[in-house]
């Protein structure tokens, strides 16, 4: 199949379910390769109750699609890097020794990593121009909280997916021209 179109725009749809809103554009730089850019807003929180973190924040992946059909069709490798930003809170006990009580507190940071891994996927193409890819790979990410000046010196952020070993997956629907 020869798929005319050189360029496409792109959402993750299952991103949505947990409040990122991923938009990526793809360009063919030859017959069988492509470049993507990848930009996500994310407004997520884990845990439950009164003790939540939300991490707020932005990232970027770049990648390089090599495909074994031809450009923007057909299965596909791609190695990418990742950069994310976030803006984490969470609310936290905090015992006063004095008055032997507990005071509810919040938790204030900024986490900020950097990673890469290596994804397989395949991307169809529906009439001329529309397109539906499904992704899956490893990746990792390196990153180091930085707690804001007025939450304890002691207190640790715990940040689960967001660093280190972990899956990339999504399913994108884009427009193709």
């Amino acid at each position: 199949m020869s798929f005319a179109q050189e360029n496409a725009i792109k959402m993750n749809i299952f991103s949505l379910a947990i409040g990122t809103y991923n938009v990526s554009y793809e360009r063919a730089l030859n017959d069988m390769n492509t470049a993507q850019l990848g930009v996500f807003y994310l407004n997520w929180g884990t845990g439950s109750g009164d003790y939540k973190t939300t991490f707020t924040g932005v990232g970027i992946t770049p990648e390089f699609r090599h495909y074994f059909d031809e450009s923007l069709y057909g299965f596909y490798v791609a190695p990418f890097i990742r950069y994310q930003n976030y803006t984490l809170k969470q609310n936290y006990d905090d015992y006063d020794d004095v008055t032997m009580t507990y005071t509810t507190r919040e938790a204030k940071g900024t986490l900020q990593t950097f990673g890469g891994g290596v994804i397989a996927g395949h991307q169809w193409c529906l009439g001329e121009h529309f397109t539906i890819d499904l992704f899956l790979g490893p990746s990792f990410n390196a990153g180091s909280v930085k707690v804001s000046d007025d939450t304890d010196d002691d207190y640790e952020f715990s940040t689960g997916a967001f660093d280190g070993f972990g899956v990339r997956w999504g399913m994108t629907f884009g427009f193709a021209f």
